[in-house]
């Protein structure tokens, strides 16, 4: 084969990719069903996705919010669905790693759902508002440990994953904090500016603006490393309180029996999006950050953090029961 026809092959080659994709997922299109309400680091990242699924699918991809129960709504929906990757799930921890071991009648369980493709995660950061006399985390446990009433801290609701964060770092700290439950870190954190409570475990993008202002502190990072978008503020871990090193992440996951090829065109077309410089500079402009890893790595990491969960619900009884 000359130079010229090898050309003329590989060409045609490529243009023809997004057909055979699109015809191992429904014609009509796929629905992401996001959790959370719209506007937040889950629902962004999967519209940045879908958006640039649909260019490599040749077929709709439409975002959905569909809230309530700690994503409890969204699952049993995806759940029920027909096995032909027409519906997805954007997954959180809370739903696959934690929900399952604080909740007796969940509609659904992790064995219901196909891995499909992690998406992204987002860098964490404990903060409290300016009205608390605290500069760092050491002044702040100080200030804790003797304040009548305990100071407050908020979550996005009871059992999610920030909640999880508060619980870990109050064994850690060995404090008392009274958590405050709100329907998503958004309103929580309104209310750290605002004086109503001490602080929150937010999304770095969503912090980053009022900790420029002084609005806010930074008492430490979640996670095992420092944040590469702010990689001056140490880590908990860093500093004597273990244990809060799970990212809050996002991933695509379907109803159980998904077929194999129906998987694969899709975490194809999602996994090369994600590695994209396009993708990838919306979502880090965000504070978001594409989680480059296999399909099966993803479920490990996946059974992994549940085991770790389940061990610091049942022996540790951090979520107060």
């Amino acid at each position: 084969m000359n130079q010229r026809l090898r050309l003329v092959v590989l060409c045609a080659a490529v243009m023809l990719l997004p057909g055979i994709a699109s015809a191992q997922v429904p014609r009509s299109g796929i629905r992401l069903l996001v959790p959370t309400a719209a506007g937040g680091p889950i629902d962004y990242s999967a519209r940045v996705l879908a958006e640039a699924m649909r260019a490599r699918l040749g077929v709709p991809v439409l975002v959905e919010n569909r809230t309530g129960a700690n994503g409890a709504i969204a699952a049993a929906a995806v759940k029920q669905a027909a096995p032909d990757g027409g519906m997805l799930l954007v997954a959180t921890p809370g739903m696959l790693t934690i929900s399952p071991h604080l909740e007796k009648n969940l509609p659904y369980a992790v064995s219901d759902f196909t891995p499909v493709v992690p998406v992204s995660y987002v860098d964490t950061a404990l903060v409290i508002g300016a009205h608390i006399p605290a500069r760092n985390i050491k002044e702040f446990v100080e200030l804790a440990r003797n304040a009548r009433p305990p100071l407050a801290l908020g979550s996005a609701g009871t059992g999610n994953i920030t909640h999880g964060y508060i619980e870990i770092f109050k064994g850690a700290a060995k404090i008392n904090l009274l958590h405050v439950p709100y329907k998503g870190i958004a309103s929580a954190f309104a209310d750290v500016l605002g004086g109503q409570i001490a602080g929150t475990f937010a999304a770095l993008n969503l912090a980053l603006p009022q900790i420029k202002t002084g609005k806010v502190t930074v008492l430490g990072m979640v996670g095992k490393t420092r944040s590469a978008l702010a990689s001056e503020y140490p880590t908990l871990a860093e500093q004597g309180y273990p244990g809060i090193e799970f990212n809050t992440w996002t991933a695509l996951v379907g109803p159980r029996n998904l077929p194999r090829e129906v998987v694969t065109a899709i975490s194809s077309a999602a996994s090369r999006a994600l590695r994209s410089e396009e993708v990838r500079a919306k979502l880090l402009s965000a504070g978001i950050t594409p989680w480059l890893i296999t399909t099966e790595e993803f479920s490990q990491a996946v059974r992994d953090e549940s085991v770790r969960w389940e061990k610091l619900i049942v022996e540790k009884r951090i979520f107060g029961e």
